[in-house]
């Protein structure tokens, strides 16, 4: 949740929150998957401050109003950055109450986006779901999951804006990177690809052995020749 917070120069779609996510799971570190996040849920869109539970973020609202900002302006505010925005029910299907519960769910916005479940997604091999299953599946992956827990991680592609880049160093070499932006970039690699573990678009366009071509928002995990 809250994607458009991270995702703040170019489209909120498939491609930019697979690249987060593979970013956040496979740096150094245990990572914490939050429910919603595994099917690129987005804050709810609240139409009224009684809509929000969160104590806070009521007390700021009012702070806002004091202030003298617009009902519009003050709701916009507290939107950015209330804890409920990760509060919201999981997502199972579209029907009412979100598949969530047969009763009335809390914290559902009047017209929540349904487009985003877990009914649809399981079905759709392409989806964010089953992009996280690829993502965390490595972890135990025979050939990687070693690299993967407890190899090192070397910043990679520092001098680049907007590319988010580090290789996992252990049993085997592996380079992730992500064009974190939205527009094309060229990629020379430090040594050629032995092989693509993972890519969040349908293919990949190289130049010979070490030149990439990334499409905006486009992350690949490879395991380039030692």
């Amino acid at each position: 949740m809250g994607c458009p917070h991270y995702i703040a120069e170019g489209p909120v779609n498939d491609t930019s929150k697979k690249a987060l996510g593979t970013i956040q799971v496979l740096r150094k570190g245990i990572p914490f998957i939050y429910q919603g996040q595994e099917i690129g849920m987005e804050n709810q869109v609240f139409e009224s401050v009684e809509d929000f539970d969160d104590i806070a973020t009521i007390n700021g609202y009012h702070v806002a109003k004091e202030a003298g900002l617009s009902e519009e302006e003050a709701l916009a505010a507290i939107a950015n950055y209330s804890r409920d925005n990760a509060r919201t029910p999981m997502q199972w299907s579209a029907e009412p109450g979100l598949g969530f519960s047969d009763g009335p769910a809390w914290l559902i916005s009047p017209k929540p986006d349904v487009a985003i479940n877990v009914e649809d997604q399981e079905k759709d091999p392409n989806s964010i779901l089953n992009y996280y299953r690829q993502l965390t599946a490595l972890y135990r992956h025979p050939l990687y999951g070693n690299t993967i827990r407890f190899g090192d991680m070397i910043p990679a592609y520092r001098d680049r804006e907007n590319i988010i880049a580090f290789e996992r160093r252990g049993d085997k070499r592996l380079l992730v990177v992500s064009n974190f932006q939205n527009r094309q970039a060229t990629l020379e690699l430090p040594a050629p690809i032995k092989t693509v573990v993972l890519n969040n678009t349908a293919g990949l366009f190289q130049e010979g052995d070490q030149v990439l071509e990334l499409t905006p928002y486009q992350t690949v995990v490879l395991e380039l020749a030692e």
